[in-house]
């Protein structure tokens, strides 16, 4: 039986045994060497800044011992140098632009060494700010409050000049915000503007903003004689202005010019006022300005020609002639006016005489002060001024086309019918004689009966009313108001009414009575209305 083997010699064993150890040494120095590589350092001796506002410089040291980089991630702050080989201690710059923002401001600086990081964050502070959104104000002469905006990110403390703190105060106890200061400004009672300034200044810094203030002055404009009453000559009238501002002049009547002159003095106006050769007239120049609270008016009456009567109609004026004109001289005369109280103009006729007979003016009425009853029904009246006639006790007119009639002063009135004219407003106001008023089928719409405590029949029907106060009519008997506008109608106090015609008032929602009140005749929509009680 044969074997397999193998055997060594000396020789062989030996190197075979040295190249094990050499190996095996070879493998230890590596493992040695491998221990021995050196660990990364990388150090920074600060790790914040702050930078002023105004910018600068800061340094810091930096040890590494291998390759390094240094990032700033801001534009405004630059480091320098920004990459080295390793140093025991190096100086890293930072260099900070001026910081013109009102905002604080950060920047990270990122070092880099290998695996290692470092960070340094550098602050740099906000510009101080103080400013005003307005540094100007011009302001009217009325008391009143000022909010001004502050834009500031400083303390600040307010100053009101010496000479105007009799009329600007800083308001302490009513700022609507930290960043709101408040004025509050006083009326300018005089007839000069005035000035002051405020100023807004940093607590112990140099920034500061004023503000200026102008008010202006309470304006004036008015007339030392406000009515004139004129002979019927010729007048140059000077009229004292007094004003502190601009002013224009404006004649309504064309009979009364304004003459302008610069010889005058600035505080008169001259006004040429011609002669007259007709009836009495009335006439205002207005003296206004856009900077004025209220426009001046000046009155100017002037007489007519002595002692007769001018009328603008023939029919009228043959009227008075025949019945008044006592001595048949051809005139009628203001003493023989004075006796006058009734006249009747009333047109009887109609058809194609109807238009001969139809007085169209009666101007001259107003020489009749003692006037007790006119009538002047069917005739083509389409004005009527009787503030003269302030005795007028029974006035009749319907029938016309009157479109107003002045009756100032004629509290007199006991009767009043203008049925069947194109008025659209009528004020009886305080009128406490009146018993009946007829003003049906006008073009109404205001009917003013307060204070018309003897009233006791009012016909308005076929108008359009919208509103309608008899809560003064305590006497009242008698009311139409049918085909109106009425919304809401309130009899509660009218106790002795007995007859009530609102019937045709399409919006009339609601009829007060007071509670147990009848009314004997009595009709309204009963599909529309609601009947209501008061206590």
């Amino acid at each position: 039986m044969s074997s397999i083997g193998f055997s060594l010699t000396l020789k062989e064993s030996i190197i075979l045994a040295m190249k094990i150890i050499a190996t095996f040494f070879l493998l230890v120095m590596l493992t040695i060497l491998a221990s021995c590589e050196k660990e990364t350092i990388l150090t920074v001796d600060q790790t914040s800044i702050s930078i002023p506002d105004n910018g600068g410089t800061q340094t810091v040291s930096l040890t590494a011992n291998k390759p390094w980089s240094v990032k700033s991630d801001q534009p405004w702050c630059i480091v320098s140098p920004s990459a080295g080989e390793e140093a025991v201690s190096s100086r890293i710059t930072f260099t900070c632009e001026e910081n013109t923002t009102y905002n604080h401001r950060v920047c990270m600086v990122t070092f880099t060494c290998a695996e290692l990081t470092r960070t340094v964050f550098i602050s740099q502070t906000a510009k101080n700010g103080l400013m005003v959104s307005q540094t100007s104000y011009d302001l009217t002469n009325e008391a009143q409050q000022l909010n001004i905006e502050v834009q500031a990110n400083v303390k600040f403390s307010v100053d009101v000049e010496n000479d105007c703190k009799d009329w600007v105060t800083y308001n302490m106890t009513k700022v609507l915000t930290t960043l709101t200061v408040v004025l509050d400004i006083s009326e300018n009672k005089t007839y000069d503007s005035r000035e002051g300034k405020v100023t807004i200044k940093q607590d112990g810094g140099p920034l500061s903003s004023t503000i200026s203030i102008k008010q202006n002055q309470l304006n004036e404009l008015s007339v030392t004689t406000p009515e004139y009453s004129l002979s019927h000559e010729r007048h140059t009238l000077s009229v004292e202005i007094k004003s502190n501002i601009d002013f224009e002049v404006k004649s309504e009547a064309d009979w009364i010019k304004y003459v302008e002159t610069k010889g005058l003095k600035t505080n008169q106006i001259i006004l040429d006022v011609s002669e007259n050769d007709g009836n009495v007239r009335v006439g205002e120049v207005l003296v206004y300005s856009k900077s004025a609270p209220n426009d001046v008016h000046i009155r100017i009456e002037q007489a007519a020609t002595p002692e007769i009567v001018r009328f603008d109609d023939p029919l009228f004026e043959n009227y008075c002639l025949y019945w008044f004109d006592t001595n048949k001289d051809g005139i009628v005369t203001y003493t023989e006016a004075l006796d006058v109280e009734w006249i009747e103009v009333t047109n009887e006729y109609s058809g194609s005489e109807y238009e001969s007979h139809a007085i169209k003016s009666l101007s001259g009425i107003e020489y009749f002060p003692n006037l007790f009853a006119l009538y002047c029904e069917n005739n083509q009246l389409t004005s009527l001024d009787l503030s003269k006639n302030t005795k007028l006790e029974l006035f009749y007119c319907q029938n016309n086309q009157l479109s107003s009639i002045t009756m100032d002063g004629c509290t007199a009135l006991v009767e009043f019918n203008c049925r069947n004219n194109r008025l659209s407003s009528l004020n009886l106001k305080n009128f406490n004689r009146l018993i009946e008023v007829v003003c049906d089928g006008n073009q109404l719409n205001n009917l003013e009966l307060q204070g018309c405590t003897a009233l006791n029949t009012v016909h308005c029907f076929d108008n359009q009313i919208i509103s309608l106060d008899v809560s003064d009519c305590v006497d009242l008997l008698e009311l139409f108001c049918t085909n109106n506008r009425l919304v809401s109608l309130d009899v509660s106090n009218n106790s002795l009414l007995v007859t009530l015609k609102c019937a045709s008032n399409p919006l009339l929602k609601e009829i007060w009575l007071k509670t147990g009140q009848t009314i004997e005749d009595f009709t309204y929509d009963t599909d529309v209305a609601t009947i209501k009680y008061k206590d």
